[in-house]
C-alpha cells in the first residue's frame, strides 16, 4: 500500500537478485541488480531506500565475485547516499560499513577495513547500546583485522569485547 508500480518492480527485482545471490548465482544476481538500478533509479530516484538496498546487494555480489575495487566503489556510493538521507548511524549504514570492510579486508586494505568495522561498531553502540549484534559483529571484525596484522593481544581483547557485545558473560575491556 502506498507504493507505486516503480517501487513494486524494484522490490520484485531485488527479491530475484537476492535469490540468485543466495544460491551463489552471482553473475545472474549482478545482472538483475544492475538492471534494477538502471530502470528504477530514474523512476524512484537514486536516493530512494529501495534503490539503496539494490546498491548494497550489488556491492555484496561484486564482493563475493572477488571484484573488490568495483564493490568498494558501489558500497561507498551507497554509504554516502544513506548518510545523505540524514541518518548517519542507521542500521543500513552499519550494514554497508560492514560489507565494505569485508571487501577491504579481503583486498588487504587492513587499516581501511578496521576503520569501517570500528565505525560500524561505534554506530551500533550509539544506536542500540553496548550489547547488540551490530556491535558484536563490528568488534569481532576488528579483532580479525588485528589478528591478520599479528596483533594477537589486541585481537584477543577485541574478541572478548565482541563476545560481551553479543550478550554472553565475558567481562569486556576497553577497545581501541
Amino acid at each position: 500500500r502506498g507504493r507505486g508500480r516503480g517501487t513494486f518492480l524494484v522490490i520484485l527485482t531485488m527479491l530475484l537478485g537476492a535469490l540468485n545471490f543466495n544460491t551463489s548465482r552471482l553473475r545472474e544476481a549482478e545482472s538483475i541488480l544492475r538492471e534494477a538500478l538502471g530502470s528504477a533509479s530514474t523512476t524512484l530516484g537514486d536516493d530512494h531506500p529501495d534503490i539503496l538496498q539494490v546498491r548494497q546487494m550489488l556491492g555484496a555480489s561484486l564482493l563475493e565475485q572477488g571484484r573488490y575495487a568495483e564493490a568498494d566503489k558501489v558500497l561507498t556510493e551507497a554509504l554516502e547516499r544513506w548518510r545523505s538521507r540524514g541518518a548517519p548511524d542507521a542500521p543500513n549504514v552499519i550494514v554497508v560499513l560492514t560489507i565494505r570492510g569485508e571487501g577491504r579486508l579481503y583486498a588487504g586494505r587492513l587499516q581501511q577495513a578496521r576503520d569501517d568495522f570500528r565505525e560500524a561498531a561505534t554506530a551500533g553502540e550509539k544506536m542500540f547500546g553496548k550489547v547488540h549484534t551490530f556491535v558484536g559483529i563490528g568488534l569481532r571484525a576488528m579483532a580479525r583485522v588485528d589478528a591478520e596484522r599479528g596483533q594477537l593481544a589486541l585481537a584477543e581483547t577485541g574478541m572478548r569485547n565482541a563476545i560481551a557485545a553479543f550478550g554472553t558473560k565475558v567481562r569486556p575491556t576497553g577497545y581501541n
